[in-house]
C-alpha cells in the first residue's frame, strides 16, 4: 500500500506533458513557471483523500481488516467492541485511521453491508422512529463523527452477537518518501493531482 512519491510525480508530469528532469532543473534555477513538482507535494494528501473517499470499492483491492488494523499508530490491534444503545442498535467506536467502510458483517448476518446509511437521512430516521421495529431485522449501519471520535451504529443484529468481519479504507498518509494508499488508486490519484495542478496554473 506504499506508493513512492517520485513515481506519482513522474506520472503526473506525463499527464501534463512535462519532463520531470527539465522541471527539476528549472526549479533549481528558480524559474517560477516550473512549479509542478512542488504543487504535487502541496496537493498530494488532499488529492489522495478525495480519491480514497470517492473511488468505487471495486477499485480498492487493499484495506485494513478486523484483527490487523491498529486502533491508533503504535497502539493495540483494533478489537471491534460494541455497546448496546437500544433494542435495535449497537454502537462501535471506529479505528482512528478510519476513512470509509469497505464491509461489515455481524455474526448473525448471512451477508455483508458495504454501503452505510446517510447519517440523519430518511432511511436513518426510519430506524429511529415508530417504524423501527418492523425494520429491525434488515442489516444496516450508519457512520458519524463526534469531535475526533468516529462511530458506527449497527442495526439488525440480535443482542449478544459480535462483529464477524470488518474491513475499512484508511486515511491516506505520507510515510517518508511514500504515500500509504491502495495501489489500485494510483492512476486515479495521478489524474486528480493533474487536474488540481492544471486549475492552479490556469489561475496564475
Amino acid at each position: 500500500m506504499l506508493i513512492p512519491i517520485d513515481e506519482i510525480k513522474e506520472r503526473v508530469c506525463a499527464l501534463l506533458d512535462e519532463n520531470p528532469e527539465i522541471i527539476r532543473e528549472k526549479t533549481e534555477y528558480g524559474d517560477p513557471e516550473y512549479s509542478i513538482l512542488s504543487l504535487v507535494e502541496i496537493y498530494l494528501e488532499d488529492a489522495a483523500r478525495i480519491v480514497a473517499a470517492s473511488a468505487p470499492l471495486a477499485e480498492i483491492t487493499e484495506c485494513s481488516v478486523l484483527g490487523t488494523g491498529l486502533d491508533s499508530p503504535g497502539g493495540k490491534v483494533f478489537g471491534a467492541l460494541t455497546v448496546k444503545v437500544s433494542e435495535e442498535c449497537v454502537r462501535m467506536n471506529l479505528p482512528s485511521d478510519f476513512l470509509r467502510l469497505a464491509w461489515i458483517r455481524m455474526s448473525d448476518w448471512t451477508h455483508c453491508v458495504s454501503e452505510p446509511l446517510a447519517f440523519g437521512g430518511d432511511e436513518y430516521r426510519l430506524r429511529q422512529g415508530g417504524l423501527r421495529r418492523a425494520r429491525r431485522r434488515c442489516p444496516a449501519v450508519a457512520v458519524h463523527q463526534v469531535g475526533p471520535l468516529k462511530r458506527m451504529e449497527i442495526y439488525g443484529s440480535r443482542q449478544g452477537e459480535h462483529v464477524a468481519e470488518f474491513g475499512w479504507i484508511t486515511e491516506p498518509r505520507r510515510v517518508g518518501d511514500s504515500l500509504e494508499l491502495p495501489r489500485g488508486l494510483f492512476s486515479r490519484l495521478c489524474s486528480q493531482l493533474a487536474d488540481m495542478i492544471q486549475l492552479n496554473l490556469q489561475r496564475e
